[in-house]
């Protein structure tokens, strides 16, 4: 789009004038929050001609062009308690469904609940350890007591794997459980 906008001009001719022009033909095709990326690409575009010393000029026009101003859309509601009794009663594979509701009771991600090894339990203290979780600073998470139950309960079911919910044969989920969720709900 820049290049068939901007065809025939230079770098140094393109002004914040010209940007508002383009941001106004451009929006009549796309979206703005779209146009409000490319206005963001055509800023780093400048930013590196000027650092590779292809652009001799300092101003970047691109910073001096105002973004569209968009809404963000709503997000969605918690669930309600009800909501999750719901969903859970409806999943068929038992693993799944205990790490739904350990989740729900631990406030924990789903890739930290697929990543829970044996030793970093410990029910008798009603403690669990998020090793390598998403922000890098491992947690000590004291566990209710539906959560203590879950994992009891998976050692009885699965006993003998590195990892607290896996499969029968002992690994790991790979996968989010985004396909039984969606389907139970």
């Amino acid at each position: 789009a820049f290049k068939e906008f901007f065809k025939g001009k230079l770098m140094s001719d393109i002004n914040p004038f010209m940007i508002e022009k383009y941001k106004i033909w451009r929006s009549k095709k796309i979206n703005k929050r779209t146009v409000n990326k490319e206005i963001i690409l055509g800023s780093q575009i400048y930013a590196k001609a000027i650092e590779w010393k292809k652009y001799n000029g300092s101003d970047n026009p691109f910073l001096k062009a105002e973004k569209f101003k968009v809404s963000k859309g709503k997000k969605p509601p918690c669930l309600s308690i009800e909501d999750v009794e719901g969903i859970v009663s409806e999943m068929k594979h038992p693993v799944k469904r205990d790490m739904v509701v350990f989740a729900f009771n631990t406030g924990w991600r789903i890739g930290e609940i697929r990543k829970l090894k044996w030793q970093d339990v410990d029910p008798e203290k009603g403690k669990a350890w998020i090793i390598d979780p998403k922000n890098g600073e491992s947690n000590e998470i004291v566990l209710n007591d539906e959560a203590i139950e879950i994992i009891k309960r998976q050692k009885e079911i699965l006993n003998g794997s590195e990892y607290v919910f896996c499969h029968k044969n002992g690994d790991p989920f790979k996968t989010s459980l985004r396909e039984a969720f969606t389907r139970a709900a």
